[in-house]
């Protein structure tokens, strides 16, 4: 298993309660790459004890359609996160599980 920074880019609520961030990582060209989606948990709650701001476009430049991201409420991407996960050559994530927001990482410090 190993652990990684990712920014946090929005969020998609779904069946029981449950809620799916949406996770990205800066390239070379410090543009933010989407990584997947990680689950939150059962209620924003835990995200809404952190300041966020939402926005209307992705901060992301390519969002891959499928995986509800058309359902995805977008948001300015200041909050971190760890995610635990399995290696992958694919560059996807494999088994993903949130560690825990991070307040002490700012987002351009989470790169490929």
């Amino acid at each position: 298993m190993k652990d990684e920074n990712f920014v946090i880019c929005g969020y998609i609520l779904k069946e029981n309660n449950m809620t799916s961030l949406i996770i990205a990582q800066y390239n070379e060209d410090n543009e933010l790459v989407y990584k997947g989606h990680v689950t939150l948990g059962v209620s924003l709650r835990k995200l809404n004890q952190y300041k966020y701001k939402k926005v209307s476009e992705p901060p992301i430049k390519y969002v891959p359609t499928g995986s509800n991201n058309e359902d995805a409420v977008w948001l300015e991407p200041t909050l971190v996160c760890t995610v635990e996960h399995m290696p992958n050559d694919k560059g996807s994530l494999r088994q993903p599980v949130l560690k825990g927001i991070r307040e002490d990482k700012l987002p351009n410090e989470c790169r490929e």
